[in-house]
């Protein structure tokens, strides 16, 4: 009896002493591993396999910001093939006035008419549908997929973005994302501090195994167009359900575990995609099918492909994180950042979960990239670790109060030496340091909230997204399970726009 009590006593030490050991390991693997990273060269012109010319931009909008205008003519000023506009047909019009802006023919005119703007629409607002129907439009062998809000600063940025696309197996290239506003308000300093948590991350998840810490950013991310119109790949992202909800948000995440694991991917064999048997990933009797929205795009047999045969190429990732291949975007000054958060966060756990449970499973994902896996397991286990760290020291305090308090001491000094060091990066962030520390530890509340919320779809900071979400659900749950919802698609297809200089409309 004694000698279990005695073994009680020194549980919490024991078991603050592994935590502590942990800890040390795996700062001194990251920092080894963000030291053995090395950027994509940049190619001599003579040895380059792609060119400027090779790219089309595919752009999904909705709710437009006036500042499109400013990413487009930093889009333009790299001369790609083309660029593809995909919006919603009830906000066409607006979009095709942000085009026609003075600012924007400007740089149109000073790429020299090389490049083709091109207006695609939608019925309903859904960014899987308008990249689809984007990228079934192109012609370029690189796609970019570019957010509305993504500005490219630098002049030569693509040319450092398409420097992996030199090794034949790097499938997807991903690029640091920054701030770019002339304000600072609390919400940007947390979103600054995320974002700059997350660059020292990629560079030690990529050093480490080829993966990411977490996924490639889809403010900007540039992938072969064979991959992109391969018809499986447009069916399963397209009909991607989770709890009955075909999904909107998350695409970034599913284009990097498509990439990265689909050769580890088990088809169905009834219809040749991932197999949607488990009962999260069912859609509901009656959903409303995603072909209904996307305007003359058969995304079940893709001009582009054979949807009965597709290749298993083991992609690599290409991961260029340089201040030259750097893309900025904005970030929400005020409090609808909290929604972006929520999304962000609950777009992550389910991305965990499908990885690790589902596409392509742990032990298929460990054989690919085992620190992404186990960083990934360290996540889900965050909950329930974060209660046992608090034991273990409490009980520490209770055996040896000097220890606890020195180890205590020890982290605290080490936190704040974090934030001196963000400060020093971030100079203008210093007034709102404390958003930095709240937002350090969001993850006291933001994990169980996720799972709470795991089943809510919301885009949460575009209005009509979320309120076009709402309707097409409300259709859904009460049309007939045979009712053709294209017959109400307009006969004449979509207006289309050419704007190099001259504006061509066709129908």
């Amino acid at each position: 009896m004694v000698e279990s009590t005695s073994c009680a006593t020194y549980l919490g030490p024991v078991l603050l002493a592994v935590f502590l050991l942990r800890d040390l390991l795996e700062r001194w693997a990251s920092s080894r591993n963000q030291a053995r990273y090395r950027p994509f060269a940049f190619p001599n012109p003579e040895t380059r396999k792609y060119h400027i010319s090779d790219v089309s931009i595919i752009i999904p909008t909705v709710d437009t910001d006036p500042s499109f205008t400013r990413c487009l003519c930093g889009l333009l000023n790299h001369k790609p093939l083309e660029i593809i506009i995909v919006a919603t047909e009830t906000e066409r019009y607006r979009v095709q006035a942000l085009v026609h802006n003075a600012t924007v023919q400007k740089a149109a005119a000073a790429a020299g008419g090389k490049t083709h703007i091109r207006i695609l629409t939608v019925r309903h607002a859904n960014k899987r549908d308008q990249l689809v129907q984007g990228i079934s439009a192109s012609r370029g062998e690189i796609l970019a997929l570019v957010d509305d809000d993504a500005f490219w600063q630098n002049e030569r940025l693509l040319w450092h973005l398409l420097a992996p696309f030199q090794e034949d197996d790097i499938g997807l290239v991903g690029c640091p994302i920054t701030k770019v506003s002339n304000i600072i308000t609390p919400w940007e300093v947390a979103a600054i501090r995320l974002r700059g948590k997350r660059h020292g991350s990629m560079k030690s998840a990529y050093a480490a195994d080829g993966g990411i810490n977490f996924c490639v950013s889809g403010v900007t991310m540039l992938l072969r167009g064979e991959i992109l119109r391969d018809p499986e790949f447009q069916h399963a992202f397209t009909n991607d359900f989770w709890m009955g909800h075909r999904q909107n948000s998350g695409d970034d995440s599913f284009i990097t575990r498509w990439v990265l694991f689909r050769h580890q991917m088990k088809d169905d064999d009834n219809n040749n995609i991932i197999s949607q048997s488990h009962p999260w990933l069912q859609r509901k009797p009656q959903q409303i099918n995603n072909t209904d929205n996307l305007n003359h795009i058969n995304v079940e047999n893709n001009v582009h492909g054979n949807p009965q045969h597709s290749t298993r190429t083991q992609w690599r990732l290409g991961m260029q994180l340089t201040s030259e291949a750097e893309v900025g975007t904005s970030i929400m000054p005020d409090a609808r950042f909290a929604g972006q958060l929520k999304r962000w966060y609950r777009s992550g756990l389910r991305h965990r979960l499908m990885c690790l449970f589902f596409e392509p499973g742990i032990r298929a994902m460990w054989r690919t990239c085992p620190y992404m896996t186990r960083k990934m397991v360290e996540g889900m286990l965050t909950p329930v670790l974060l209660p046992l760290r608090l034991y273990a020291l409490y009980a520490t305090f209770d055996v040896f109060p000097g220890l606890a308090l020195f180890i205590l001491t020890w982290k605290i000094c080490s936190y704040i030496h974090g934030l001196f060091t963000f400060s020093l990066e971030y100079p203008y962030t210093g007034k709102y340091w404390w958003a930095a520390v709240l937002v350090d530890h969001l993850y006291l509340v933001s994990d169980w909230y996720c799972w709470a919320t795991l089943g809510t779809e919301a885009w949460m900071t575009r209005r009509d997204v979320d309120q076009e979400e709402r309707q097409v659900e409300v259709v859904s749950e009460g049309m007939s399970p045979n009712t053709d919802m294209r017959r109400d698609v307009r006969e004449n297809g979509n207006v289309t726009e050419n704007v190099d200089g001259v504006v061509d409309m066709t129908d």
